[in-house]
């Protein structure tokens, strides 16, 4: 755990910072600048039309009778693309673009669901209803 802590605190910030320093040299800082501003902008908008689809699916679901559990793990994805989408660097950026790609978010929401299940059924993880 704490190798990965480490990675995502340390190395990936570390790699963001000489990728900008890198970019900035030879495009220019205001050129890096509005790069960095511009997929921000971007990415904002493509999180902000797709959380709204989810929230539709939410309701509908809702109104149907069912949970939605799919909707919520891929309105948690979208939450965390709109994060990282909004943190300097171009790492993060691609990272954020990728999980805005519907069979990308579908294939990590589906290996979501399956860690959970596999918890359930290994009992290192309960749930209790209120019924």
């Amino acid at each position: 755990m704490f190798i990965k802590l480490f990675f995502f605190f340390t190395v990936i910030p570390f790699l963001e910072i000489y990728i900008l320093i890198k970019l900035g040299s030879s495009f220019g800082f205001f050129t890096t600048l509005s790069i960095i501003i511009g997929t921000g902008l971007l990415g904002a908008h493509f999180v902000r039309q797709e959380g709204f689809r989810v929230w539709f699916e939410i309701q509908r679901e809702m109104r149907n009778g069912n949970f939605p559990a799919n909707q919520l793990v891929e309105g948690l994805l979208l939450f965390i693309a709109g994060v990282i989408l909004i943190t300097p660097g171009l790492l993060t950026d691609i990272a954020g673009f990728l999980l805005l790609v519907p069979f990308i978010r579908n294939y990590i929401r589906n290996w979501i669901n399956q860690k959970f299940s596999d918890m359930i059924k290994k009992g290192d993880i309960r749930f209790i209803g209120l019924m």
